[in-house]
This record gives C-alpha cells, sequence and structure tokens, in this order.
C-alpha cells in the first residue's frame, strides 16, 4: 500500500540555488531579510570544525527537546552517530557559523550520477530564516554536480510536509509498505 508520509520529495538544484521567478518569492524575500540581518560565513564541514558541529547538534536537541519526542530522540541518534562516522561514511556537508558560531548545518552524499540527497538541515530557532540560508546555500554546492537534490521525506508531519511542499518539489518519489503476507508468490 502505499505510504505517503514517506514520499521523498525530490527537487532541481538549481531552482532552490537561484529561487527564480515569482514562485519563490515569499522564499527569497525571507532570505534576503535574513542576509540583512546577520553576517554569517559558509564553511564546509572538515576535520577542524567537525567538533562544532556536534556540539551545535547537541543545542539543537536541546531547543527541540529531543527527549520528549521518541522520533526526535532517535533522529538525535542517529545524526550524532551520523556525525562520529562523517568521514568513515563519506558524508559531505556545510555549517553557517554567526558571530563564530555555528547556527546551522546540512548534511548531504551522492545518491546517484544526477542526484544528491540532503539527509538533515538543522538550524538555530534564534536565526529567522537561517532555514531559507542554508537550504540556499547547499544548492549552490550541489548544482555544480547534480541536476536534483532528494531531500527525503516529511514523515508525516504536518510543519515539515508544508515546509518541504512550499520549495515545489520536481517530483516525489513514491514509498509503498510492503509485507510478506501482502506477497503472493
Amino acid at each position: 500500500m502505499e505510504h505517503r508520509d514517506y514520499f521523498e520529495y525530490v527537487y532541481r538544484s538549481s531552482d532552490h540555488a537561484e529561487l527564480p521567478g515569482t514562485t519563490y518569492k515569499k522564499i527569497r524575500n525571507r532570505l534576503n531579510k535574513f542576509k540583512k540581518n546577520y553576517e554569517y560565513n559558509v564553511e564546509l564541514i572538515s576535520e577542524e570544525n567537525i567538533n562544532d558541529v556536534q556540539r551545535f547538534l547537541k543545542r539543537w536537541c536541546l531547543w527541540r527537546d529531543c527527549s520528549s519526542d521518541i522520533l526526535l530522540e532517535n533522529e538525535k541518534k542517529a545524526i550524532l552517530y551520523s556525525m562520529s562516522h562523517f568521514f568513515d561514511l563519506e558524508l559531505s556537508g556545510i555549517a553557517v557559523r554567526i558571530e563564530g558560531n555555528i547556527e546551522a548545518i546540512s548534511v548531504f552524499e551522492k545518491m546517484n550520477s544526477d542526484t544528491a540527497v540532503a539527509h538533515y538541515e538543522k538550524g538555530s530557532p534564534d536565526h529567522d530564516g537561517i532555514y531559507k540560508l542554508v537550504n540556499a546555500e547547499t544548492a549552490k554546492i550541489l548544482q555544480k554536480d547534480y541536476q536534483y537534490i532528494n531531500r527525503e521525506s516529511d514523515m508525516g508531519y504536518p510543519g515539515l510536509r508544508q515546509a518541504k511542499m512550499s520549495y515545489r518539489p520536481h517530483h516525489m518519489i513514491e514509498v509503498f509498505h510492503v509485507e510478506k503476507k501482502d506477497i503472493k508468490l
């Protein structure tokens, strides 16, 4: 059976890097407001800043109160595991610094010859528009090598679904739930 909560959102990387036309006007306005209000630097995640990234992710979980939600608690475990093995897993990513502190990150990798997968993007709740920035900066990097960005599913969270839909997916990858009893041999 079709499982909409796990459909994956796939976008044109150039659309998210450039935010063209009226379709992206609201997003572009929030991004421009962020750029006007904050001085920031974007850097690749590296051995030099991986500890800062891990500290940011622990702060993010405090902001989101990960321990009170089983899904967020499991996401925290997976994210911290991926960061502990970032280089072994051959992941890539960016970090956004404001006033010397990492306030947002994006972690991604190659999925296939024309698509990268953005596993997660996290940002500080103290900086309005930071998710718009990290999304656009990720796309600017990825558009050089990939036509598409798979930003994975919304897991049925209404706010996340609304945010992902506002970025106008190029297409969705349908996901189906199959149990052994459903398979006719």
